[in-house]
């Protein structure tokens, strides 16, 4: 026996329950510019990342997108959000020289893709440090903002 969901208002009801479940659920899903991810899902990443990197973060960064590939050579790509104080605290124990940043190497960053446009701001001071262990980080930030650092991160092995 087929009812009218037209007719009949509870079915109405049900069904529009139903689409308004979708919408919220696919919204949850999606990843739109660069908004923050949820505090918990950031705080597993920023462990995995410095995990396998064996760097650390200063406390409040955000983590605005991550990926990881472990295919043939490892690699983690990342987007952050740095204030002036945590990125001067990351740089003084990070591997990096402050003092090799410069535009001319964000081509260590490589091509625009999706979330991922190191090819996109003005200026774009990069340094790369060689690792132990033949591993790689290329760091760009994106100083534009004053109060905001955007910061672009490759760590890779070779």
């Amino acid at each position: 026996m087929q009812s009218d969901i037209g007719s009949n208002p509870v079915l109405r009801g049900v069904r529009l329950l139903e689409l308004i479940l979708v919408a919220v659920l696919f919204a949850c899903g999606s990843h739109h510019g660069e908004e923050s991810m949820n505090a918990a899902t950031q705080s597993a990443q920023l462990q995995e990342i410095e995990s396998f990197t064996g760097l650390r973060f200063p406390k409040g960064v955000t983590l605005i997108h991550y990926e990881r590939e472990m295919e043939s050579d490892a690699l983690i790509r990342a987007k952050f959000v740095f204030t002036p104080s945590q990125w001067q605290s990351f740089l003084s124990q990070s591997p990096l020289d402050p003092d090799t940043f410069e535009d001319e190497q964000r081509y260590l960053l490589g091509s625009n893709f999706a979330w991922w446009d190191p090819q996109g701001p003005e200026q774009l001071p990069t340094a790369q440090a060689h690792l132990p262990d033949a591993r790689v980080l290329n760091v760009g930030v994106d100083r534009s903002d004053p109060q905001r650092f955007v910061v672009f991160f490759i760590w890779h092995r070779t």
